[in-house]
């Protein structure tokens, strides 16, 4: 049987977000950084490395939303869609603190499908974390409904002020069982195991910047969005989906690498030792309480990021790692970060999926990708 394509709607908050960030102070001082980078008064040896003291989702933002329900009654949410982790979890009309009161918040006592369970959980993610308990319900997504055991969270302080500011409900994991709390199945695997896809696969599109929509297709992939033959890549293990890739920022190069594709990372994020041999080769320069760094947008010496398997080398120009600050004009931050999970591990975010269409394969242990059409 052919799978199912379910385009579900992706929005890109990113740069809205970053622009509510970016006070007057910060503005004016980018406005005056400028006229020292236009006029060459500022020069790569005086650049000092930034202090990384804000994660990168508060300052740029979530990558993926999309819409699916819970309940009978079809309680619907926006989700990130994220394949760093891997449960699926909601607030609940209890959550009254935080950002909860502004979010669609799940009630249990509506939906005739809900079974109580009440095992108590909480989760820990790079920007903070949640505190619940686990429910089961019948979850909806497309036209694919499983029933599904997810996390009733009653406490989001932990993720402020993140969670207020950004537009998500919950969060979708479509990571691997190892990396889920509750020995919970993915979403995905689930979904196979019941009959309603054939096979564990799904794949994102996100369009160009001056598209607002993207896809997600569950169960297999979507010929009319990409260019040219998907390259695989194998996992290197199954928690994250990390392949093994050699790095070239420029002349800074790293062999055999470890490189997470993430999509609930908006950026490309990098050791930062070598994000900073990278940084110095570059005419950029730091900005004030966010960990960003600025350049002109028309500085054609900025390199290409090369990421290379035995089977391709995977490309990502200027154009791509560059955020306009509009309405500043010709100045762009650089979307790429210092993350230290170790000192060879990258993470392929937002920044890649907007070049590449990526394919995500349970089944097989593997991500592929080829050149998204715009």
């Amino acid at each position: 049987s052919e799978y199912l394509t379910i385009r579900t709607k992706i929005d890109r908050p990113r740069d809205k977000l970053l622009k509510k960030v970016m006070n007057q102070n910060v503005t004016n001082y980018i406005k005056e950084s400028f006229k020292l980078l236009k006029s060459g008064l500022l020069k790569k040896e005086h650049l000092s490395k930034y202090d990384d003291g804000i994660e990168l989702e508060q300052t740029i933002g979530l990558s993926f939303f999309g819409t699916a329900s819970l309940g009978d009654n079809k309680q619907p949410f926006t989700f990130i869609l994220d394949t760093g982790s891997s449960n699926l979890w909601v607030p609940n009309t209890d959550c009254k603190s935080g950002g909860c009161p502004y979010k669609h918040r799940y009630d249990s006592s509506t939906s005739h499908t809900y079974e109580k369970d009440g095992t108590p959980v909480s989760i820990l993610y790079g920007s903070g974390g949640i505190k619940g308990f686990f429910s089961n319900d019948i979850f909806t997504i497309g036209h694919h409904t499983i029933p599904y055991k997810f996390i009733e969270v009653t406490q989001t302080d932990d993720l402020e002020p993140i969670y207020t500011a950004s537009e998500f409900d919950g969060i979708i994991g479509l990571g691997w069982k190892s990396l889920a709390v509750g020995n919970v199945e993915p979403v995905i695997v689930e979904m196979k195991k019941r009959g309603q896809i054939e096979n564990a696969v799904f794949s994102f599109y996100l369009p160009s910047e001056d598209q607002t929509i993207g896809y997600f297709t569950i169960g297999g992939i979507e010929e009319s969005f990409y260019t040219g033959d998907l390259t695989y890549e194998k996992l290197t293990n199954e928690s994250y989906w990390q392949i093994n890739l050699d790095v070239a920022f420029g002349i800074v190069t790293l062999d055999n690498a470890n490189v997470i594709v993430d999509s609930g990372t908006s950026a490309i994020t990098a050791p930062s030792d070598f994000l900073e041999k990278f940084l110095n080769t570059i005419m950029s320069i730091p900005v004030p309480f966010l960990p960003l760094r600025i350049v002109l947008c028309d500085d054609r010496n900025l390199p290409t990021l090369k990421f290379t398997s035995k089977n391709t080398t995977y490309t990502i120009e200027p154009k791509h790692y560059l955020l306009e600050l509009d309405p500043l004009g010709g100045i762009c931050a650089v979307a790429v970060v210092d993350v230290d999970i170790d000192p060879k591990t990258f993470i392929l975010g937002d920044v890649f999926f907007k070049k590449y269409y990526t394919v995500f394969d349970y089944d097989n242990s593997r991500v592929g990708f080829a050149v998204a059409k715009n």
